[in-house]
Formats: structure tokens, sequence, C-alpha cells
């Protein structure tokens, strides 16, 4: 369908265009229903896409320059200042810092931040 909207060639059967106009056959055509259709397709890809990519990577990036931004250059204790994180990061809804594994969520980000 792409092609031949996009392509007139691709609708005549032979490429005459460059000679005299052909009689082009006409697009095949798409109803408004078939149209929701398709899109809905694309938007149901898109949210396992981002269901996906959100929390086992983009997300991770973004913990890391909250981090960059909330972290206090003087503090040392990495332990308490893992603990202070993982309670700032839960009052995020989708946040991978909760609990006890958001304690250590936290350490190993302030780890390799560190590291970095």
């Amino acid at each position: 369908m792409r092609n031949s909207v996009g392509h007139m060639f691709g609708r005549s059967g032979d490429f005459s265009l460059i000679r005299d106009l052909p009689d082009v056959t006409p697009t095949t055509r798409l109803s408004e229903t078939r149209l929701q259709a398709f899109l809905g397709t694309v938007m149901d890809a898109a949210i396992i896409i981002d269901g996906h990519l959100g929390p086992s990577h983009i997300g991770q990036y973004e913990s890391f320059i909250y981090y960059h931004s909330w972290r206090d250059p003087n503090f040392l204790d990495t332990p308490e200042e893992a603990r202070q994180l993982a309670r700032e990061f839960s009052q995020f809804k989708a946040s991978p810092a909760r609990g006890e594994a958001g304690r250590e969520f936290c350490r190993g980000l302030i780890s390799y931040y560190k590291n970095a």
C-alpha cells in the first residue's frame, strides 16, 4: 500500500511515467476504521517496546542522571548515602529502588557513578 501511494510508477505496471502520462491505476483505499486499526497496532508495539526498554535500559540512565543532580560531593559514607538515595527514589512509582533491594540498587549505582 505504501509503495502504491508513495511511488506512482508502482501502480502503473510499467515505467511509462517517463514517457507520456499513463493511465494510472487508483491507489488502494483505506477506511478510517482500517487506519485506526493500523495505528492501534503501532501504538501496541510502542507500548511493548517502552515496557522493555524503559526499566531494563533507559530507566537506569535516568537513575544515573538523577543521582548526579541529587548527590552531595562531600558525602563520603556510601551506605548512608545509598539509604537516603533509596528513600528519595521511593517517591517515584516506577522506581527500581524500593526496600532492601532498592538500597542494594543504590549502592551499585553510587559505586558505578564514582568509578565512572
